[in-house]
């Protein structure tokens, strides 16, 4: 595991460098093909063990842009299409997260259709990987179990006992139409 996790910070290291134009930007030239393989081999070490620094070193080895004058794919495509490969093989909710940002982010033609099809093909072995499939993220409870959350001029307040309700509020009182309603519900305006 030291081994994998030392070879996936060493080439965000080397991504990091291409973003800030330390290391000139050549499309689809940051790793070899023996490199991409190894990577490729040491994230899946890490993804089956649902190494908890994984997500942060993710968003690193693939950032949304290679840098700041390259605005049109990733520092490699190779690597990119087998972090995915990756995923396929050992999902998790933060993995399928990032290729979605940087999907949502590269312009570079036919890219994003692929991402598509293998995001589905991730989505899909995700629900077969419950153990980490159900992992939930904290989203900002306070103690009494209220979130708050600004929309406009309202705020949707969602309640959480034994059950969940979201009501809406303008200037910090509810709105009079304002009842607990699902959390499918659409807000009063």
């Amino acid at each position: 595991m030291a081994f994998a996790r030392r070879a996936l910070e060493t080439a965000a290291d080397r991504t990091d460098a291409i973003r800030t134009g330390e290391i000139p930007y050549k499309a689809d030239k940051a790793f070899t093909d023996r490199e991409v393989t190894s990577l490729g081999q040491a994230l899946r070490v890490a993804l089956l063990r649902d190494e908890p620094w994984l997500p942060d070193l993710l968003d690193r080895l693939l950032p949304e842009w290679p840098s700041p004058r390259q605005r049109r794919g990733p520092s490699s495509q190779a690597l990119l299409y087998e972090v995915a490969r990756a995923g396929q093989d050992f999902p998790t909710p933060e993995l399928a997260t990032t290729l979605r940002t940087v999907r949502g982010a590269v312009r570079h033609a036919g890219v994003p259709r692929k991402l598509d099809t293998m995001l589905r093909k991730i989505d899909a072995a995700l629900a077969e990987r419950t153990d980490v499939a159900l992992r939930l993220p904290s989203p900002d409870f306070d103690d009494e179990g209220v979130l708050r959350r600004p929309a406009g001029e309202y705020e949707a307040v969602v309640r959480v006992t034994d059950t969940a309700a979201l009501t809406w509020e303008k200037n910090g009182r509810p709105c009079a139409a304002s009842r607990p309603r699902s959390a499918a519900t659409t807000p009063p305006w």
